[in-house]
């Protein structure tokens, strides 16, 4: 993550807006996150989310990074990538691969291509 999007251990992350660019429902997002849905319900009334030092917070960091860097590979083309068959994701879209696996598979294959495309 760029030093840039760091965020102080402690502070409160906003979900809202990162669980609809992902375009998931409260409950695949808590799956991802591994919180109850009733949680991001909350958070999502309440404008907040997890603190940055938290399990889930963590987890809605790393979904921010894959954010970015899909944006930043795809650019506005980068939604349109998680609705497509993934030869990485043995054939399954990202989005898929999220929600089954959650997101280390994804940042991998993110940062593998962010690199491939500066050698």
């Amino acid at each position: 993550m760029a030093a840039s999007e760091r965020v102080p251990a402690g502070q409160v992350l906003r979900i809202k807006s990162l669980r609809r660019w992902f375009g998931l429902s409260q409950g695949d997002f808590a799956r991802v996150l591994g919180t109850p849905r009733s949680i991001i319900a909350r958070w999502e009334t309440s404008g907040g989310g997890p603190g940055s030092h938290t399990a889930a917070g963590r987890r809605a960091l790393v979904l921010r990074e894959i954010k970015s860097l899909a944006i930043k590979i795809f650019g506005h083309q980068a939604k349109v990538w998680f609705h497509e068959r993934v030869p990485a994701f043995n054939g399954a879209t990202a989005l898929e691969t999220l929600n089954k696996r959650g997101p280390s598979r994804i940042l991998t294959v993110l940062r593998a291509e962010w690199e491939n495309a500066y050698l």
